[in-house]
């Protein structure tokens, strides 16, 4: 897991040579990968870690040069895979005054080193970057890249990780003020080789929660202690479970993005590959994409991703239950949009579409709050025009139930254009 004493005091010596705070990173990086073969990035990152955790590189210049080193030595890989990479970016996002939780007071980085480092990670060039010297790095007047989008990305990635994995803590408890620098080179070595080259590393003790199970009964045989009893199930008196949903595919980029859906308003661009790759799928999606519970909370955050979702699960068995949960949900400008959408695009049963009629009235009837009464309104008979215009329903199955809506609610505007059009229908002089 961990470097000799050997090769700890040789990439220290690296560390302390002066003339690379006035060379160019690159021939840093070049030094380092001439030492030590590919195969020993882990334990080279692993060190220069600890190192940086620990106050081990004690100035600002060794502290770059190490942060640089943990970028570089994963070049050519996607950065989330950078085993790292957690710790690069707290390091970047720290704050000038405090470091984090997880960040040490001796890495709060300037501005310059920060923005410097963001670059790096961004940039489509870094060799532009690594010709540059630590030295001037701290006059580096370029703004910060931002790298939001990287540590969602990454959070989402340890979001798999096991709890146990994640939740543990460094037997190393932190200093609370800085401590002198140590500038002897032997004792800097000692304490390193100490730090990280015993058969026990110290640096590498954590404490985490431990994974307490009980412990199985001991079964007594009848002729003794020691003996097992083997106990031979009669089948026939039980009757199998069958899931049949199991090895249905759901392809693992939709799922992530419903998933993310159900929590929030996608962007433009998330949306878009969602709807296309509902779009592209050839097979049957199955009920098992979204259960009828999740539904409301897709059709208030994603109206659309909604109604194309429903759209294919059209021909599913347990449609009725989607449309179920559309009657009972709570009634809203979303909830008319998708039913709106399903109307033009698919065959909706006409009983469905005359009890959601009714319970948008109802809910307009009901409503308390006068300014949001007229807004729901509004929005009904706009909804009801759409639907008659276009020959969804036939008005006559809801005639009176919606011409008493249009009296009761006469003062606003579209209420009294939904009751000329119901005249102008009755009469044959307007559209049939």
């Amino acid at each position: 897991m961990t470097l000799t004493p050997e090769e700890i005091g040789k990439l220290l010596t690296l560390f302390s040579d002066k003339a690379f705070e006035d060379q160019p990173f690159d021939n840093f990086v070049r030094h380092i990968k001439q030492y030590f073969s590919k195969a020993y990035n882990y334990k080279i990152g692993v060190c220069v870690y600890h190192f940086l955790h620990h106050n081990v590189l004690s100035t600002p210049l060794r502290r770059l040069l190490g942060v640089t080193l943990l970028i570089e030595l994963y070049r050519g890989e996607q950065f989330l895979n950078n085993p790292f990479s957690h710790f690069i970016l707290s390091v970047i996002r720290s704050s000038g005054d405090a470091a984090s939780k997880s960040i040490p007071f001796n890495l709060v980085l300037g501005s310059s080193e920060k923005s410097f480092l963001s670059h790096l990670i961004a940039s489509g060039r870094p060799q532009d970057m690594l010709r540059k010297t630590p030295k001037q790095v701290m006059s580096f007047v370029e703004p910060k890249v931002d790298l939001t989008f990287l540590e969602k990305q990454l959070e989402m990635k340890l979001r798999d990780r096991p709890d146990g994995v994640r939740n543990h803590i460094s037997c190393f408890f932190p200093e609370t003020i800085p401590s002198q620098d140590m500038e002897d080179a032997k004792e800097v070595k000692d304490f390193a080789v100490g730090l990280l080259s015993n058969p026990c590393p110290p640096a590498m003790q954590t404490y985490r929660p431990s994974a307490l199970r009980l412990v199985p009964p001991l079964t007594a045989g009848s002729t003794g202690a020691d003996d097992m009893s083997w106990i031979d199930f009669d089948l026939r008196d039980h009757d199998f479970a069958v899931d049949f949903s199991i090895g249905t595919r759901v392809p693992s980029g939709m799922s992530k993005l419903i998933n993310q859906a159900l929590k929030g308003s996608l962007t433009l661009q998330e949306q878009q590959q969602l709807l296309l790759e509902l779009e592209n799928e050839t097979t049957p999606l199955q009920d098992v994409v979204l259960l009828p519970d999740k539904l409301p909370d897709l059709v208030e955050n994603n109206p659309l991703v909604a109604s194309e979702l429903l759209r294919k699960l059209i021909d599913s068995p347990k449609i009725n239950d989607y449309f179920s949960v559309l009657l009972t949900m709570e009634m809203s400008l979303h909830s008319m949009e998708v039913v709106n959408r399903l109307t033009t695009t698919v065959k909706l049963p006409p009983e469905f579409i005359h009890l959601f009629v009714s319970n948008c009235i109802s809910t307009c009837e009901t409503m308390k709050d006068r300014y949001m009464q007229n807004r729901l309104v509004r929005l009904v008979c706009v909804f009801l025009q759409s639907l008659i215009r276009n020959k969804i329903i036939n008005v006559q199955d809801l005639f009176l139930e919606v011409q008493a809506f249009c009296i009761e609610f006469s003062r606003i505007r579209e209420a009294a254009a939904l009751f000329r059009l119901l005249k102008q229908l009755e009469t044959g002089t307007g559209e049939s």
